[in-house]
């Protein structure tokens, strides 16, 4: 395998390591906000966690890519 395929290997488990984790923190957020905190499942309601879930996508975009970081990292050792 060339350096450069292997490059672009570790580009692509980190986007989908990006990508996961914002997947996760958004159900997260969901699952939290209508069940266990109890939002009403109205329009307000669902447009109240609407405003928050970018936020929480890019919360877990970072979370994952930091995982992703630690974990390569620790193999390269």
């Amino acid at each position: 395998m060339s350096p450069k395929d292997e490059k672009e290997l570790r580009s692509g488990e980190r986007v989908l390591f990006a990508f996961a984790g914002a997947v996760v923190v958004c159900f997260g957020t969901l699952i939290f906000a209508f069940t266990l905190y109890g939002i009403p499942s109205t329009t307000s309601g669902v447009d109240g966690v609407l405003r928050v879930l970018p936020i929480a996508a890019l919360c877990g975009c970072v979370g994952g890519l930091l995982i992703a970081y630690f974990v390569q990292r620790k193999g390269r050792q």
